[in-house]
């Protein structure tokens, strides 16, 4: 699984594992009900295989991962992932004093995690729906994601974020320029991400040579980009800081659809999921996103 512009946006939880699962296209459906403060999100991911030939060890363990427990992936891993497991992990070591110093958060950052821990144990429920086939017989499947109290838990975040900038800023080999932009923003930071009704904003420290890199006029990977702001997603960058916009105030539901496609599709996974769990030959994903997301009822999750 590649992370497209993975230096920019911080994983806040967990790396990814060795071997991975892809998804050559994500759509990920929102909407933000401010009358119950509760975030519903629709996953949709198409093209599900493994990444090379037979399945590693390691890619069966990540699909099991995603089919037992509650995880989810938002833009195929480049902002961020949810892993309860690896939360509850994480929120175990500030309490294990030789954890904790392994760990070497700045100062001040301890109390700020363990709270945005917390709040997303409490608040955040992942369910998985069914696999499918789509018209070319390829595996997809869904998930709902639902997170109660989201002005909580995204305030939290993005207290916690200055403290990550600061710790990346001593972390690795640098240099000086990556540094200051990181401290800067650790300092005077903006927030990581806001909601203003539906629209959604996201912010992190990088350098012009970084934003350059990714998404200037001589990009590494200029297909890439163009597909990003292709799909709605407004990309800038001013002030040492690279802001993504997506969705407007007035949206009743967002919609960002992204590929990812980096190696060609393989039916691997589809007897392995048939062997775990149920696979529909066909299935209504807008009907599935207008039912969770404007009503509440993930009518096809499977519980866990």
């Amino acid at each position: 699984m590649k992370r497209l512009p993975a230096l920019f946006l911080p994983a806040l939880l967990l790396g990814l594992l060795a071997g991975c699962i892809e998804f050559d296209e994500q759509t990920m459906s929102y909407r933000y009900d401010a009358a119950t403060d509760t975030l519903r999100i629709f996953q949709d991911y198409r093209g599900i295989h493994a990444e090379k030939g037979p399945v590693t060890t390691e890619e069966r363990e990540q699909f099991d991962s995603v089919l037992n427990g509650q995880r989810t992936f938002f833009f195929n891993n480049w902002i961020t992932e949810f892993n309860r497991e690896g939360v509850a992990e994480t929120l175990a070591k500030l309490h294990d004093p030789a954890k904790l110093a392994e760990m070497k958060l700045p100062e001040g950052a301890q109390p700020k995690l363990e709270k945005f821990l917390k709040l997303l144990l409490e608040h955040v429920r992942v369910e998985n729906g069914p696999f499918y086939l789509d018209a070319r017989g390829q595996l997809c499947g869904v998930q709902y994601v639902t997170v109660t109290k989201f002005s909580a838990v995204l305030a939290a975040g993005n207290d916690y974020v200055p403290f990550f900038a600061r710790s990346q800023a001593e972390e690795g080999e640098k240099s000086p320029e990556e540094k200051a932009v990181l401290l800067k923003f650790a300092t005077k930071p903006k927030p990581f991400a806001q909601f203003d009704g539906n629209a959604m904003t996201v912010r992190y420290p990088v350098t012009a040579a970084e934003y350059e890199k990714e998404f200037g006029a001589a990009a590494e990977d200029p297909q890439s980009a163009e597909r990003i702001r292709k799909a709605g997603l407004k990309v800038s960058f001013a002030d040492d800081v690279v802001t993504f916009q997506f969705g407007k105030k007035s949206d009743q539901v967002s919609t960002l659809i992204l590929p990812f496609k980096t190696n060609a599709y393989s039916p691997n996974l589809i007897e392995l999921a048939r062997a775990k769990h149920n696979v529909r030959e066909t299935f209504d994903t807008k009907k599935a996103a207008q039912e969770f997301l404007l009503k509440g009822r993930a009518t096809d999750a499977v519980k866990k």
